[in-house]
C-alpha cells in the first residue's frame, strides 16, 4: 500500500505541475471574468495539494520500514470485484443516456444508488435509494441554485 501511495503521489504531483505550467500560458482573467487559465490553474494546485497529502505520509512510512506490509482484501476491491468497476461504468453510461429525457436528479439518483449497492452490497435498498436521492438533490441544489448552472430538468418540475 505504501509503495502504491508513493508512486501515485509522485505521478499526480508531476501531472499537477505539468498542468500548472500549461495553465500559466493561458489568460488567467479576461474582460468578462475568469479566463481559460483560471480553472486549470486552481485545479492543478488542488491536485498537487491532495497528492502531497498522500505522498508525505507514504514517504514517512517507507522510511520507517513499513513499505512491505501485505495487501489487504479491501485494497484489492477493484481487482477481485470487476462487477464494481464495470457496474460503475454502466451506471455512468446510463446517466449519459437518460440525462436529457428524465433529468439530472432522477438519473443521478439512479446512478448513485447503483454505486452504493456495488461498493457496499450490505446496505439495504431503502438506505441506498435514500442516499442516492439526497446526494442528487444536494448536487442539483449546489449547481443549479447556488452556482446558477442549468442542469437538465427532465420530468420533474424543479
Amino acid at each position: 500500500m505504501v509503495k502504491r501511495d508513493l508512486a501515485g503521489g509522485i505521478l499526480f504531483v508531476l501531472l499537477g505541475l505539468v498542468t500548472l505550467k500549461a495553465s500559466l500560458g493561458l489568460e488567467y482573467y479576461s474582460e468578462y471574468g475568469p479566463g481559460p487559465g483560471f480553472m486549470p490553474f486552481w485545479l492543478s494546485l488542488i491536485l498537487i495539494a491532495c497528492s502531497l497529502i498522500v505522498l508525505i505520509p507514504a514517504c514517512k512510512s517507507l522510511r520507517a520500514g513499513k513499505g512491505n506490509e501485505p495487501v489487504t482484501d479491501e485494497e484489492l476491491l477493484m481487482f477481485t470485484k470487476p462487477l464494481a468497476v464495470f457496474g460503475g461504468l454502466g451506471a455512468l453510461l446510463l446517466v449519459a443516456i437518460l440525462l436529457e429525457d428524465i433529468g439530472f436528479v432522477i438519473s443521478a439518483s439512479i446512478a448513485i444508488t447503483i454505486y452504493v449497492k456495488l461498493i457496499k452490497p450490505e446496505f439495504r435498498w431503502r438506505s441506498s435509494v435514500a442516499l442516492g436521492v439526497v446526494a442528487a438533490i444536494m448536487i442539483y441544489s449546489l449547481f443549479s441554485l447556488a452556482l446558477g448552472i442549468n442542469l437538465p430538468r427532465g420530468v420533474l418540475p424543479i
